[in-house]
């Protein structure tokens, strides 16, 4: 490891993942590239995670306390005490093949871009390994610009190529970052909110100035029974979505790449198609509630959001979709509340 700047800073977070925290902890000690530090924040850990943390053995490991404050805090807390050049995360049930890191080094020593993509895969609950579910955008960026990297802000294609990095999903695992980029920005994930990595990935993406894309396997998402995950349950929790949607919406509003119309049709459809997701999968209790919080969300994000550039789309059915969704959802809650006017 270097004496001075490590190259990379991995953040893992820790709670109640126990045994598997190992397996995340190994797959980075076995990586082929050695200049790293892993920043382990123990969120209020439970003994069986713990546990895990005290089997550590490896000086390029640091381990940081703190009372449970939930996965956003403890990302923001690694964040500050990261040293590297570039600041990637992991979860602590997941894994980083053994080459991750060195092609992720290679691709970023000849672009020197803000951030660097990597492809994913997923292991599902039978244990299968497949493509990570989006694969194919992955793909289409690799074959636009072949190894022709960085995109960089001034390119023709940036604004293009730009806009598919926002319709990738928003794990924290798939992105390299700058550590320049996030100080810069302040970037940060935002307390208290479930779906945080939306947030996230949203104001990367509009931030950066030059990004690459690595074709190779960077990180495997592992499907679990009990895994304690948002996005595995069905919950209350997937009101956070809306509350994190209408906050990047904001931030985005106020950005200088709001006017880029790729962009913001791609956030859109990135946005929208989680919240669809949560409407689809929330508990029937929840069900009318969140479809009429879907409703005030769309009532208050800026109208020029659901304005399309007809000329210029490149997103223009999966945009058209995507509203044609929208408007459903509205229709679904205008239905139900004549039923119930119709019943008293």
């Amino acid at each position: 490891m270097s004496t001075e700047q490590p190259f990379f800073s991995c953040i893992i977070c820790a709670y109640n993942e126990g045994r598997l925290l190992n397996l995340s902890l190994d797959s980075m000690v076995r990586q082929s590239f050695k200049d790293f530090e892993v920043i382990v924040v123990d969120d209020g850990a439970d003994d069986a995670t713990k546990a895990a943390i005290a089997e550590i053995d490896d000086p390029r490991f640091r381990v940081i306390t703190q009372a449970n404050d939930g996965l956003s805090s403890a990302r923001n807390r690694g964040i500050r005490h990261a040293k590297g050049r570039y600041i990637c995360f992991l979860d602590g049930d997941d894994t980083r093949p053994i080459w991750a890191l060195q092609e992720v080094y290679d691709a970023l020593q000849v672009s020197e871009a803000d951030v660097a993509f990597g492809r994913g895969s997923l292991c599902d609950l039978r244990g299968e390994i497949t493509h990570f579910y989006d694969d194919e955008i992955i793909q289409h960026l690799i074959e636009k610009r072949q190894s022709n990297w960085p995109c960089r802000s001034e390119d023709p294609d940036f604004n293009e190529l730009t806009s598919y990095t926002m319709l990738l999903e928003p794990q924290s695992a798939n992105k390299f970052v700058s550590a320049k980029l996030v100080r810069d920005f302040s970037l940060s994930f935002p307390n208290g909110h479930f779906f945080e990595d939306i947030f996230f990935h949203c104001a990367v993406v509009s931030s950066m100035s030059s990004f690459c894309v690595v074709g190779d396997i960077c990180f495997t998402y592992y499907r679990r029974y009990g895994r304690p995950q948002i996005t595995g349950s069905t919950n209350d929790s997937r009101f956070g979505a809306l509350a994190v949607a209408r906050m990047t919406f904001d931030i985005f509003r106020r950005s200088p790449r709001y006017h880029n119309t790729l962009l913001r049709e791609a956030l859109v459809i990135a946005i929208f198609r989680i919240i669809s997701w949560c409407k689809d999968s929330i508990s029937h209790t929840h069900r009318f509630q969140y479809h009429e919080a879907i409703i005030y969300l769309i009532s208050m994000i800026d109208p020029g959001y659901l304005q399309l550039d007809y000329e210029n789309s490149r997103f223009y059915r999966s945009y058209h979709q995507t509203v044609a969704k929208i408007q459903s959802m509205k229709g679904e809650i205008k239905e139900r509340l004549m039923q119930s006017d119709a019943c008293t």
